[in-house]
């Protein structure tokens, strides 16, 4: 700030006496060149000042307002990066489901083709097992025929063994050996054993058997 001239800033008595002083010597009364000097030095240094505080104050606002942008512009960018995180989770979500149903689809296909296969080869087995079947009842028929026949020829067979003397296997038993109860000897046979022909136990008496 320029310095002002101590005279100029006296009490106005001061200027009273320099305008009577002046007045007196019959002069015009005019401000003197120095004094609007110093007061067109202040103008302007307060026409600096006002606008070198215009200026600052405008840069600080300009640096507020960078500073605002630039905060904006941060949290604008988290927001965003956040915001690609999550739309790049749930594309990732949306691919995994879609593989999961795309394999979801195959085992079903996989285990209706399964069932169709095994529900076939159910079907074969029982056909073949019904078969089978039929073939075994029929051997069976066959076998129970050929067995009731083998049966009534060994029976007959057995009858036969059963009732033929023991003794000479060439007529058959008409005598009861008694207490073994063996129908074991012919007539002809009788008289000259003294024991059972089949389990050798003494004769004690007969019973004489009639003929079938």
């Amino acid at each position: 700030m320029p310095n002002l001239d101590p005279n100029l800033l006296n009490s106005d008595s001061n200027s009273n006496v320099y305008a009577t002083t002046m007045y007196n010597n019959n002069q015009p009364l005019t401000l003197p060149n120095e004094f609007q000097q110093q007061m067109d030095e202040v103008n302007h240094f307060i026409t600096s000042q006002s606008e070198k505080l215009r200026i600052l104050v405008q840069e600080q606002r300009r640096q507020q307002v960078g500073t605002l942008l630039k905060k904006v512009e941060s949290d604008m960018c988290h927001i965003l990066r956040q915001k690609d995180e999550q739309i790049a989770q749930a594309t990732k979500k949306r691919l995994e489901l879609e593989q999961f149903l795309i394999r979801l689809e195959t085992d079903n296909q996989m285990w209706r083709r399964a069932s169709r296969e095994n529900e076939a080869m159910v079907l074969s087995l029982n056909n073949a097992l019904e078969q089978i079947k039929e073939r075994t009842l029929a051997i069976e028929e066959v076998e129970s025929c050929c067995d009731m026949k083998n049966h009534e020829e060994e029976t007959w067979e057995n009858t036969s063994l059963n009732t033929i003397c023991k003794c000479c296997y060439s007529q058959e038993s008409s005598f009861m050996f008694l207490p073994c109860r063996h129908l074991c000897s012919c007539k002809s046979c009788e008289p000259s054993l003294q024991t059972c022909p089949v389990c050798l136990m003494p004769k004690r008496s007969i019973i004489e058997t009639l003929p079938f």
